[in-house]
């Protein structure tokens, strides 16, 4: 084999040139650029790239919290929320309907409809009750074409021998006994007129009583509670002229007891009680007399009744 001289050596191809009129300088550069094209990326520059990731990242659970907020704090706005419908309806199941908040969705309208509900009122409790009660309820005329115009009076109580505090007195136990009771009522109405209502319990049975509204309080005498009450009073006393003693110038409660010795008597008076104001309700032994010379008389005085009317 024939030895090569330098002239005989062949020079090595040049590397790729794409543009085909670089020197050999330009194709060095050319050759270092792809080789650092192609190296592996840089600590400090995966780094820098992992930020910008972690910063997607945190950019995405920032977001998630965000929604996560929205869920778990319903009602801020009005009690009600924007996020929290099934927060909501939990809320409403656990706390009875009081969860919304506002007045009128069951917070204070509840409070006031369960108050309304749990309390009703003394008037039933009295006509129950064996212990003496006077009270003065307000008007209501709720559902009647005769409002009430002012508060009415009402009065509950066992007739009992007469002491210092005793609301209804017995002056004659044999026909009103120790125990029984009495109920008066009265109110005024938007017409002008008097609604004055007598019941009793435990009387004598199948019997006729008269009964009246007098000026005075009961006292240890059944004389203490003085003259009926008259709207136009008669100059001349004890009353017995028909034209002042009558059902219309007077209050007449007349009754007679069913076989367990109840009854209940209602009137009104065509006009108002005005002062002085009567002070007691009288039962009598008899129904009233109309008759001249003895208008207004019902026998002898039985039991009486404190009314604050």
């Amino acid at each position: 084999m024939a030895a090569l001289t330098g002239s005989a050596l062949a020079a090595p191809a040049p590397p790729f040139d794409p543009f085909g009129t670089s020197t050999g300088v330009e194709q060095a550069q050319y050759v270092l650029g792809l080789a650092s094209s192609l190296a592996p990326p840089d600590e400090d520059d995966e780094e820098e790239g992992g930020q910008w990731g972690g910063a997607g990242d945190n950019d995405h659970q920032a977001g998630d919290n965000d929604h996560e907020a929205d869920e778990d704090a319903p009602g801020d706005e009005f009690n009600g929320g924007y996020g929290g419908g099934d927060q909501e309806d939990g809320d409403q199941e656990d706390a009875d309907g009081l969860s919304y908040g506002e007045p009128g969705y069951g917070g204070q309208d509840d409070e006031e409809l369960s108050s309304d509900e749990n309390a009703p009122g003394e008037a039933g409790e009295a006509e129950s009750g064996d212990a003496d009660h006077v009270s003065t309820l307000p008007a209501t005329g709720s559902g009647s074409t005769a409002q009430p115009a002012s508060d009415a009076v009402y009065v509950s109580a066992p007739f009992q021998q007469y002491a210092e505090g005793v609301d209804a007195v017995t002056y004659s136990p044999e026909l009103v006994p120790v125990g029984s009771q009495a109920k008066v009522t009265s109110r005024r109405t938007a017409e002008g007129t008097t609604v004055v209502t007598l019941t009793v319990k435990g009387l004598a049975p199948n019997r006729d009583y008269g009964a009246h509204v007098h000026v005075n309080s009961c006292g240890k005498s059944a004389n203490d509670a003085g003259a009926h009450y008259q709207h136009q009073k008669d100059p001349v006393q004890p009353s017995t002229d028909p034209n002042y003693a009558n059902a219309d110038n007077e209050v007449w409660l007349d009754f007679t007891t069913d076989a367990k010795g109840a009854a209940t008597v209602q009137v009104e008076a065509p006009w108002q009680f005005q002062d002085p104001r009567p002070k007691s309700v009288m039962i009598h032994s008899e129904r009233t007399s109309a008759e001249a010379g003895a208008a207004g008389s019902a026998g002898e005085r039985l039991a009486c009744v404190n009314v604050p009317f």
